[in-house]
């Protein structure tokens, strides 16, 4: 038997099940994958998007690991394959077997006869690198199904929120009586939450480095037995009582993350007003903290003009890197001295250009990248004063510092513009 099966939108549930593309000899649905590989390994190829109709009481438990498709690189984290899951009655579960793993998926709900869980989850389930939204009420998006204690739990590195007329109860829960232990850590919540965590007791769980941005909520954090609870560095803003009966943390924010565009989906930080940028607890401290984010880049990335509270590791899912300079298009060969570039300045995308340092911002090139007719530009010079903006560019607010910014920086999406980069010769 293969040890990893593959799931795509295009397959037919025809054998082998191990063909690592977007055919017809794969499963069509990640049920009839789980159902048939029984505990295998399956990865999700990004090929439209996968809908499960999880029939009347009836459970399909998620066994060993499942994931997108791809290598560990941030290719497979950032284009995330979809999985639609719609639920029939009250007795219809998806549920995380003991040690299974979920990891960089996009996930969402949008049928629910009676609201409940979106996920059961059993001793050491993790959820990693993953988009989860639902447009539907729901009571919580992981919780425990009885009432014996779930310990080892893992949430990481996810965003999760609401759309339209979606509402979450609970983020992290667990039945009256049961009590809860894992890491929940660098998560970005959004939407109609009404509370992040809920459990009768919290044992040693570690909850650190979330935001969660409620609408009108109510609790960030509520228990009524603590443990061992580490509880510090979060963000949580839009709560009536963010937390009714334990202290937040030294560390821990209560104001506006300021995501970029939360609405539409997009919970990155905004680089300029962001209070969360480099106010996060690093590994080094917590080790329950990743050392990377959400789409694989490393954590933490000292960001400029934000005070550094830990290591500069940021609060939330993303861990902020730069701005950086899509190129459109170019004219330019080796053979000449200069070039001229159209490009986007935006965050969080790709790297082309950056300034990865807060000292003297160069701009640096990873290794291999090209624009344009693909010319390799590990030629380009990385002295910012070899950089030479102009076409309506505005003076830099950083004195001494030789680097183009937009009319419209810092206000969110970036300008477009044109710059000409001298040869490093």
């Amino acid at each position: 038997m293969a040890s990893t099966y593959f799931v795509n939108a295009s397959g037919s549930n025809t054998a082998p099940f191990d063909t690592p593309a977007k055919g017809a000899s794969n499963f069509q649905s990640l049920a009839t994958g789980v159902v048939l590989a029984d505990g295998v390994s399956i990865e999700v190829v990004n090929d439209g998007e996968i809908q499960d109709n999880i029939p009347a009481s009836t459970t399909l438990t998620l066994k060993g690991t499942i994931r997108s498709y791809g290598t560990d690189g941030t290719d497979r984290l950032t284009s995330k394959p979809t999985w639609r899951l719609r639920y029939t009655d009250a007795a219809s579960h998806v549920v995380l077997s003991a040690s299974a793993k979920i990891n960089a998926l996009k996930m969402y709900c949008d049928s629910m006869t009676v609201s409940k869980q979106m996920i059961a989850w059993s001793d050491n389930a993790e959820v990693t690198q993953c988009d989860i939204w639902t447009s539907v009420a729901i009571t919580a998006v992981f919780q425990g199904l009885v009432d014996n204690n779930i310990t080892g739990i893992k949430i990481k590195n996810n965003t999760i929120r609401t759309i339209g007329s979606g509402s979450i109860g609970t983020v992290m829960s667990h039945t009256l009586m049961g009590a809860l232990a894992g890491e929940f850590v660098c998560n970005s919540v959004y939407g109609n939450i009404t509370r992040f965590y809920s459990s009768f007791s919290a044992l040693d769980s570690v909850i650190a480095n979330n935001i969660v941005r409620a609408i009108a909520g109510a609790n960030f954090f509520t228990s009524s037995s603590f443990g061992f609870t580490y509880l510090d560095y979060n963000c949580a803003f839009g709560f009536t009582s963010p937390y009714p009966n334990k202290p937040a943390g030294p560390n821990s924010l209560l104001v506006d993350p300021k995501f970029v565009d939360p609405s539409n989906g997009d919970l990155t930080l905004d680089p300029i007003t962001s209070p969360c940028i480099n106010a996060g607890v690093g590994n080094g401290t917590q080790s329950a903290v990743p050392t990377t984010d959400i789409i694989g880049r490393d954590r933490p990335f000292i960001y400029p003009d934000h005070a550094v509270v830990n290591d500069g590791t940021d609060i939330g899912a993303y861990e902020i890197q730069g701005i950086t300079l899509n190129i459109l298009n170019s004219t330019f060969d080796n053979s000449e001295s200069t070039i001229t570039a159209d490009f986007v300045v935006g965050t969080n995308t790709d790297n082309q250009f950056n300034w990865p340092t807060p000292t003297n911002y160069p701009f640096t090139l990873a290794a291999g990248a090209s624009f344009g007719y693909g010319q390799n530009l590990d030629w380009l010079s990385a002295n910012p004063g070899k950089i030479a903006p102009f076409d309506g560019v505005t003076t830099p607010p950083n004195p001494g510092l030789n680097y183009p910014t937009y009319p419209n920086y810092p206000t969110g999406l970036f300008g477009y513009d044109r710059a000409t980069f001298e040869r490093d010769n």
